[in-house]
């Protein structure tokens, strides 16, 4: 997975229902993830002209109004499933964006210089810290409970990533960017990218909690020692 994947996936999440899906492994219920019927509607990168500026808005608006008419025309909610399916969670957020009298128009279009920026900078250490995390993860009693095994693997990185990447956001961009940040993530249905469900994505969570507790008592047991469990 290339470190920036999770940019692409932030920026695109909602606008394009996970641009860059041909990284994401599909499950065996989704037999083409990459949208073959509406693709076409996007570039030969399969993204659209993502709005940076506010003069940017209305082409992209236009764009994403073409592509869930050809959602609505070619899939029925039963066949739903890769690109389309994360798209589809987004439409609520892409209409308010392209409402312009939302707080969430001002925010993301006042935040995306910024997200863009750090998220760029901390891809390579929130993603090391969440393949570390998982090694950790493995090696603490009683961790078995969370069956760590790679398809929850999969979720418990993509899972810690994105708490990294907030944190990240809040310290170097504020309140505000951390607040566009966290509703892009949590209002798209960003855990179908590597988690199968709500079920697993939830246990990756609790993983990452019970990692974080058990880093606690170990900074008391062995002060000044740094570990990979620290959410940054």
């Amino acid at each position: 997975m290339s470190k920036s994947w999770f940019i692409c996936f932030l920026l695109m999440i909602f606008i394009a229902g996970a641009a860059c899906f041909w990284e994401i492994d599909p499950s065996v219920s989704c037999p083409d993830p990459n949208d073959p019927q509406c693709k076409h509607l996007f570039n030969k990168d399969m993204k659209p002209s993502f709005p940076e500026k506010e003069y940017d808005v209305p082409s992209f608006c236009s764009k994403m109004d073409d592509y869930y008419k050809c959602i609505d025309a070619n899939y029925t909610a039963e066949k739903l499933c890769g690109r389309p399916l994360v798209m589809k969670s987004a439409e609520t957020m892409v209409g308010e964006f392209c409402s312009k009298r939302t707080t969430f128009y001002k925010r993301f279009l006042a935040s995306v210089e910024c997200l863009k920026r750090i998220l760029n900078l901390a891809s390579g250490i929130c993603q090391d810290r969440a393949f570390s995390s998982m090694r950790t993860l493995k090696d603490i009693p009683g961790s078995t409970i969370f069956e760590t095994k790679e398809r929850l693997e999969r979720c418990f990185i993509k899972t810690y990533e994105t708490e990294c990447y907030g944190t990240q956001t809040m310290a170097a961009c504020g309140m505000e960017s951390h607040t566009t940040f966290k509703e892009i993530s949590m209002r798209s249905s960003y855990y179908t990218a590597d988690c199968r469900d709500y079920k697993e994505f939830y246990k990756s969570y609790e993983a990452i909690l019970f990692l974080s507790e058990h880093s606690k008592l170990q900074v008391l047991r062995y002060p000044g020692e740094s570990l990979p469990s620290e959410i940054m």
